[in-house]
């Protein structure tokens, strides 16, 4: 059993541990590149808080299994906001090229999730769903607003 013991008795010295989320984009990386599980390593040097929830992770191989299923939202950047950047054209232009697979969920923001985008044609706050796409398509979206 693991449990965390070493709480500070000072809010001042919290602090947020991001070790996990770092590991968990390294042992992705390496999916299909590593002829091992690349999610051993990640439980293995995981944090207390990782191992404390087995139920959650309750193995490398139902982890790797999960992560590859889902493998093109992930490879959207997780819904990390900041995970993938779009490249300028001018100042009313952003453009970016990406390989997934759908069906897939998505949202623009400014790189947080308190900037998100009204998208046209999509409910404000909706995830934009892409359910079909045609080999090579191009897609553009218009953004009315940050909110």
């Amino acid at each position: 059993m693991f449990a965390q013991n070493d709480f500070s008795e000072s809010p001042l010295n919290a602090a947020f541990e991001t070790k996990d989320v770092i590991n968990f984009w390294l042992a992705f990386d390496k999916m299909g590149t590593s002829e091992e599980n690349p999610f051993k390593d990640y439980i293995k040097n995981g944090t207390v808080a990782l191992k404390a929830y087995p139920y959650r992770v309750m193995s490398a191989d139902s982890l790797f299994a999960m992560v590859n299923s889902k493998k093109s939202e992930f490879e959207l950047g997780g819904w990390s906001p900041s995970k993938i950047k779009m490249n300028k054209k001018n100042d009313f232009e952003r453009t970016i090229t990406l390989k997934i697979r759908t069906p897939a969920s998505f949202k623009f923001t400014k790189g947080n999730w308190e900037s998100q985008a009204e998208v046209s044609g999509i409910e404000k706050g909706n995830n934009i769903s892409l359910e079909v796409l045609k080999p090579h398509a191009k897609i553009k979206y218009q953004i009315k607003s940050w909110f």
